[in-house]
């Protein structure tokens, strides 16, 4: 399953203009229409060059999304380790 979260309301509302915070966002699954254990869920973002680092949540944790940044993410049961923390430099993306 591929998550996209976009916040375009306030952008579509005063164009040219964008928020300069991330955003927390929660999601709200239908775990028996995705017919995935919710105990052995894990929402996954593989890195990708030049657009996101690799990190793990759970799937009833907030997520946070850095302004005009998105994240590609995986839900599924396949057993991840949580990749190591990397500091973040001012030329990475924000978390």
């Amino acid at each position: 399953m591929v998550i996209q979260r976009g916040d375009w309301a306030a952008f579509a509302k005063y164009p040219g203009t964008h928020n300069n915070q991330a955003t927390q966002v929660k999601l709200n699954l239908d775990w028996k229409a995705l017919e995935l254990d919710s105990a052995n869920a894990k929402l996954y973002a593989p890195a990708i060059a030049g657009m996101q680092t690799e990190k793990l949540w759970q799937p009833d944790n907030s997520i946070s999304i850095a302004p005009k940044r998105g994240w590609l993410l995986v839900l599924d049961e396949v057993p991840r380790r949580a990749p190591p923390e990397v500091p973040t430099t001012q030329s990475s993306r924000s978390e």
